[in-house]
C-alpha cells in the first residue's frame, strides 16, 4: 500500500514537490509522514485503490486481534470494546475518518 502510494506520488509530483524539501531520503519520509498530508491527492489513483482493496481484504481474512488494534488504534479499540463499531477494517476506517472530521468541525465551530 505505502509503496503504491509513493510510486503514484513520484509519477506526478505536482501536489507535493513545492511543499517538501531535502535529499531523497528526507523527501521519502515527507511523502509518507508529513503533516501537510499531500498524499491525499493520490488516493483516487487506480493502483492505489487496488492496494487499498487488497489491504482491506487481507485484514478481513486475518481478523486482526484486539491486542494489535489496542496498540495501534487505541480510540478504535475503545469503540469496539464499547460496542460502537465492529472489529472489521471498513468499520474501523470509517470510525477513524469520523473522528478526524469531528476534530475539523470542532475547530471550525460547526459542532
Amino acid at each position: 500500500m505505502r509503496e503504491s502510494l509513493d510510486q503514484a506520488m513520484l509519477r506526478e509530483p505536482t501536489y507535493w514537490r513545492s511543499y517538501y524539501s531535502g535529499d531523497e531520503s528526507q523527501l521519502r519520509i515527507s511523502r509518507a509522514y508529513s503533516y501537510s498530508d499531500r498524499c491525499r491527492y493520490y488516493w483516487h489513483e487506480s493502483s492505489v485503490q487496488a492496494e487499498i482493496t487488497r489491504l482491506i481484504e487481507n485484514l478481513t481474512a486475518l481478523s486482526v486481534t484486539l491486542t494489535l488494534i489496542s496498540q495501534y488504534l487505541p480510540l478504535e479499540y475503545k469503540a469496539i470494546r464499547a460496542g460502537e463499531i465492529v472489529n472489521q477494517p471498513e468499520a474501523i476506517i470509517r470510525y477513524h475518518i469520523q473522528l478526524v472530521l469531528r476534530a475539523y468541525a470542532a475547530a471550525c465551530g460547526t459542532t
